[in-house]
């Protein structure tokens, strides 16, 4: 009985040269773990914007502060406003890209300034002088100019709201685009949920133009799509 018992320990013993055989093939087929020597690569948006990125938005902003001041002080400030009468029927062009500059009071200038400073220093920081003040002031225009349409043609609008919410949009765009580091849909999610969170308004006030918020939106988006092409990110200096 301690014979057959012996013979069948020596059947289930495996060779050494059969061991040598296994763990060579287990060496070959099974994948190194190099985990740990290698570096994770970021997106072109990783990079914490430089502070030197706020000094356009910061002169815009010193400049809409002065000319916000000359409306209550000197009669220049009628030269500045735009409405339906100005544009349309008097031809006064350049009051589309005047009237971003001046406010009505101080709430409405400490209610824009943030945004501004902001999605300027942004957008400048990673696409440059296009990025920002170029288009921005070019939805911002654009926005006078549709919103004005559907006024008395002696309705006074004035303020860079349109452009600030143009420059929202903008952003939220080229973010998507350009933000690698994360999914399609956790930057789209992502989007959505800022723009429904900071721009959405809480209350309603009869003397906003909420129109001009929202045409100041859309033309940035649309602007956003047809840059695309045609604007990458600024490599960092």
């Amino acid at each position: 009985m301690n014979s057959n018992k012996a013979d069948k320990e020596k059947k289930n013993i495996i060779p050494d040269h059969e061991h040598d055989d296994y763990n060579n093939y287990f060496d070959e087929n099974v994948m190194p773990d190099n985990s740990e020597g290698v570096e994770k690569s970021y997106g072109p948006l990783n990079r914490r914007p430089s502070f030197s990125s706020l000094y356009p938005a910061l002169i815009i902003s010193i400049i809409i502060v002065f000319f916000t001041r000359i409306p209550g002080s000197s009669s220049y400030g009628d030269l500045l406003y735009v409405s339906g009468e100005t544009v349309y029927m008097n031809h006064e062009y350049w009051r589309l890209l005047t009237a971003l500059f001046i406010h009505a009071d101080a709430l409405h200038l400490v209610s824009n300034l943030p945004l501004l400073l902001l999605f300027g220093m942004l957008l400048f920081e990673y696409f440059g002088f296009i990025g920002f003040p170029a288009v921005p002031l070019i939805i911002g225009a654009a926005s006078n100019a549709f919103t004005i349409c559907f006024y008395q043609s002696f309705a006074r609008l004035l303020g860079a709201s349109g452009m600030i919410y143009g420059m929202v949009s903008l952003w939220l765009v080229l973010y998507i685009y350009h933000d690698t580091d994360r999914s399609m849909m956790m930057r789209i999610f992502r989007a959505t949920g800022f723009a429904l969170i900071m721009l959405f308004p809480e209350t309603y006030n009869p003397a906003t133009s909420y129109l001009a918020h929202a045409s100041g939106f859309v033309i940035g988006i649309i602007s956003g799509f047809i840059i695309l092409p045609f604007i990458n990110v600024r490599k960092e200096e």
